[in-house]
């Protein structure tokens, strides 16, 4: 079968790949988005704590500078304000204050960092404050991330990208112009240009065209809690224990009324397989709920788990939370992009976009060498964006009760 040329073509559809669809439509450019199939796309960047973080988590880390700014620049961008509301850091010991507050004045933010007195930390934590510890107040915060991306999609289909649900793979081929075809359902594509957005999908592409790489992907268990009250705070993220929860309310927008629990508990999942593992563990999920306040009283029916997982950078044999974006030398025309964060994915989305310019420029015409009428394949996009804090987006899981065992 022949292959079929394209000229720009985002695989991956999470934060990053509409990030990227977005730009480019904005600079005239012809975009289409390869979606992976079904009902709810499992895009990583639904999955996780939808947190604009301020890198204060993240010490000697020298992208902690950027990731507070870089976050509110994505949001303004889109025409969303700022979190109002701060998130609480919580520490054990003075040692770990001492660092904290060190880390905060060599990244900028010492100024947006305030002590809490635990009158004060016993309110707004409520059944999690724990007395004998330090806490402030820091611009950590939840941020809609679903409404964004449906923003992001939007824009980019005003202006003309269009949105494809189909498998998509990348594969060696020596015949092809670039060394590599885009297999999208029975179809081999050869677009002028290839993003790749594809977030824990990323190793396995990489994989499949032999290239060497340092991404590894890890996956952390989420417990989500339906109707949770009694929390005042938008974020608490324990220091000591790792043990974070980011809360939404049904009265605010993007609703609350749920926590969204997490804990410093990782696994490397493979990326071996056709399709990477995305089931939980019930070690990992009686991990996380031995974390809750007995006195919090939720019930089985009330909550469920959803595996979060992100794309870390391997340095010196450490994960490291860095972006990563690669240009093959091998493959003109490729690119690969991991934000490492969902708080620095308009940075990066604005660095591909960068890398690319020259090279679209040097293209005489911008019109796809297929017939107009002719479709790719799958299905158009067009289902509403879900996020973790949907009630519907991951179906509760079957834990077994003391009958059944």
């Amino acid at each position: 079968m022949k292959p079929e040329p394209h000229d720009v073509v985002v695989v991956g559809s999470g934060l990053l790949g509409l990030l990227v669809a977005e730009q480019l439509t904005s600079k005239g450019r012809r975009v289409e988005v390869l979606v992976s199939p079904g009902p709810d796309p499992r895009s990583d960047s639904q999955r996780n704590h939808s947190w604009l973080q301020s890198g204060l988590l993240y010490p000697g880390n020298i992208h902690a500078r950027k990731m507070y700014y870089d976050g509110l620049e994505m949001l303004d961008h889109f025409g969303f304000s700022a979190p109002i509301k701060r998130g609480i850091f919580r520490f054990s010991c003075q040692e770990e204050v001492d660092a904290f507050l060190g880390h905060a004045e060599k990244i900028r933010l010492r100024g947006q960092v305030k002590d809490i007195p635990d009158v004060e930390a016993r309110y707004r934590l409520g059944v999690f404050f724990q007395p004998g510890h330090f806490h402030f107040e820091v611009p950590d915060a939840p941020f809609p991330e679903a409404e964004l991306m449906e923003a992001a999609r939007a824009r980019a289909s005003r202006l003309g990208a269009t949105f494809h649900q189909c498998r998509v793979d990348l594969k060696r081929d020596e015949s092809s112009t670039n060394g590599y075809v885009v297999v999208a359902g029975h179809r081999r594509l050869v677009p002028r240009t290839t993003i790749v957005c594809a977030g824990a999908g990323t190793p396995k592409i990489l994989r499949d065209l032999d290239l060497p790489h340092p991404l590894v992907v890890n996956q952390s268990v989420l417990l989500v809690i339906e109707g949770a009250t009694g929390v005042r705070v938008p974020l608490l993220a324990d220091r000591t224990t790792g043990f974070t929860l980011v809360t939404w309310d049904a009265r605010e927008s993007p609703p609350r009324g749920r926590l969204v629990v997490g804990a410093a508990e990782r696994r490397l999942v493979s990326t071996e397989g056709e399709d990477i593992d995305r089931r939980t563990q019930s070690d990992e999920e009686d991990f996380l709920l031995r974390l809750i306040p007995s006195s919090l009283n939720i019930e089985k029916r009330m909550y469920r788990f959803t595996p979060g997982q992100k794309t870390d950078v391997l340095v010196e044999g450490r994960s490291t939370v860095a972006p990563w974006v690669h240009a093959p030398t091998q493959f003109p025309g490729l690119i690969l992009g991991t934000p490492g964060k969902a708080t620095l994915a308009f940075a990066v989305a604005k660095q591909i976009l960068a890398r690319i310019e020259a090279e679209i420029r040097e293209v005489s015409g911008l019109h796809s060498a297929r017939h107009p009428d002719e479709p790719l394949p799958g299905a158009p996009w067009r289902d509403p964006i879900r996020a973790h804090s949907d009630a519907c987006y991951d179906p509760p899981k079957e834990r077994e009760t003391d009958e059944n065992s």
